[in-house]
Order: C-alpha cells, then sequence, then structure tokens
C-alpha cells in the first residue's frame, strides 16, 4: 500500500526550486524583462522567499526535538558542507576547466580557482578563472550561493532566539519578527543605494530575506493549528496581490502577511483537501 503523507513539503520545495530556475534564466540571458510577479516578488525570489520560509519552520522544528546546540550545529554541518564540498570539486575541477577561456595551466594556477573553495566555508564565491565572462550575466557560475551563509547564520542564531522565547515572558518571537521586518522596510526605504558587505553576506539582501525565515519560525513556534491554512483564501489573497501597489512600505507589509499564509496553506491546506503526495 503505498504511504500517504500529511503536507506537501516536498511538493513546495520542489515548485519553489522550479521557479528558482525558471527565473534565474531570464536572469542569466541578460533579459531585463522577467515574465511575471507572485505576490509582488519576480518568480525567482518568490521561489528563494518560500525555500527561505520552509527552512525557518523545518529548523525550528529541529531544534524542539533536540535541543543540544552542539549536535544541532553538528547536524547542520553535515548536511550542508560535504554536499557542498562535491559541488565545489565538480565545478571547479571538472565544469571550470572544460567552460574556461584559459589553459589548464593558466586555469589551475590562478587564484581564482583555489579561492572558489572557500564556498565550503559557506563564504560565497560565485567566480572562476576565465570562466563565463562573455555571458550576459558575467563569471556568475552559481549566483545561487549568496543564501548559503545567510542560511547558516540563521542556523546559528534560531536556538537562541527559540531559548529566549521559552524564557522571556509574551511572544517573544513575534516581536523579533516584527522588529525584523520593520527593518527590512526602513532599509529599503532610506538606504537602498547602501551596500555593505560582512562575510560574503550584502546587508540589503539579508534583511530583504532574513524576515521570511523568521516568519517560518515564528509560524512553527506559535503552533498555528494547520486547520486554519485554506486554499480558497490563499488564490483570493493572491488575486488581491495583483492590484497595483506603488508603496514599496505596503508591498513589504502585504508580503510579510500574504506569502507565509500562501506556502503553508499549499503544505497544509491542500492536505486537508486531500491533495496529498504519495510515494
Amino acid at each position: 500500500m503505498q504511504k500517504q503523507y500529511k503536507n506537501n513539503f516536498g511538493l513546495v520545495k520542489v515548485l519553489a526550486a522550479f521557479l528558482v530556475f525558471a527565473g534565474h534564466m531570464y536572469v542569466l540571458i541578460g533579459d531585463t524583462v522577467i515574465p511575471s510577479e507572485i505576490i509582488f516578488q519576480e518568480i525567482h525570489w518568490f521561489g528563494v522567499i518560500t525555500l527561505f520560509v520552509i527552512s525557518g519552520y523545518l529548523i525550528a522544528k529541529s531544534w524542539e526535538r533536540d535541543r543540544n546546540y552542539i549536535n544541532f550545529i553538528i547536524k547542520r554541518v553535515f548536511r550542508i558542507i560535504p554536499g557542498l564540498f562535491v559541488y565545489c570539486l565538480i565545478a571547479a575541477c571538472i565544469v571550470g576547466p572544460m567552460a574556461t577561456n584559459l589553459s589548464l595551466r593558466e586555469y589551475f594556477s590562478d587564484s581564482l580557482f583555489y579561492g572558489y573553495f572557500r564556498n565550503v566555508i559557506c563564504y560565497a564565491v560565485y567566480a572562476l578563472p576565465g570562466v563565463f565572462v562573455s555571458n550576459p550575466y558575467p563569471w556568475a557560475v552559481n549566483g545561487a550561493l549568496w543564501t548559503l551563509p545567510v542560511e547558516f547564520m540563521m542556523y546559528l542564531f534560531v536556538p537562541i532566539i527559540c531559548e529566549a522565547g521559552k524564557l522571556i515572558k509574551g511572544k517573544f518571537i513575534v516581536a523579533i519578527a516584527g522588529i525584523v521586518c520593520i527593518s527590512s522596510i526602513v532599509w529599503q526605504l532610506c538606504f537602498s543605494e547602501t551596500r555593505i558587505v560582512f562575510y560574503s553576506m550584502e546587508i540589503g539582501t539579508v534583511l530583504s530575506i532574513v524576515p521570511f525565515y523568521l516568519l517560518g519560525v515564528m509560524i512553527s513556534q506559535l503552533k498555528i493549528n494547520e486547520k486554519y491554512y485554506n486554499l480558497t483564501t490563499s488564490v483570493i489573497l493572491i488575486i488581491c496581490s495583483a492590484l497595483r501597489i506603488h508603496s514599496i512600505a505596503i508591498k513589504n507589509i502585504l508580503s510579510f502577511l500574504i506569502i507565509p499564509y500562501t506556502i503553508f496553506s499549499m503544505v497544509y491546506g491542500a492536505a486537508i483537501c486531500g491533495l496529498y503526495l504519495y510515494k
């Protein structure tokens, strides 16, 4: 007998990954017009947001199952680093030599080749010597690597936030998520032209994506009953979001409200309606 799942996390993550792939195709070929938006977000950015919301939710759940900080971090390291190391070997030692416009001797002696392996410690490096330099978006061997330092940073902070919420009375995670969401809006309104980089992370980009991660954590910690997620309601909200809104603040506020609800309606609301994945 086939096993029936009680949620659609797997399906939603696959769909999000497809949106990231589809949207980035337009970016990498130099097309400035992305085909469509979902809830005020370009399709590839919506895919990234979806993955971050789900990651925040699942990581918080993982912490609840084992609240030993050292064990938690070790598990996260072994989940990311081995696969990342294999990726770097394939990209730098197989794909790079095939795609570079340099000789193999020049390629393997270039500092960019060795520097690419900093990705293994979640320091995002995108360029390999002589690879994709004539593309419309040059030097980008794997632009998605920027998410890794952000993701690992959240691994470090989520347990602290969750435990602080248990020690401090009130909805601490709600306050933290709210503060970060407001900070994100303020940065976009006042400092959008400012570029500050820390450990390969651009602060503006971090502030645009971390709120969604924390909203996933918040939903996990508040233990919202799955019955409150409804596909029909989320579809109505998505249709309403198609209205032309020019205010950055309003767009962000609506995104913070609608996107997580829509994602978890797909995860749980669809399952409640009987739309399960089967294995």
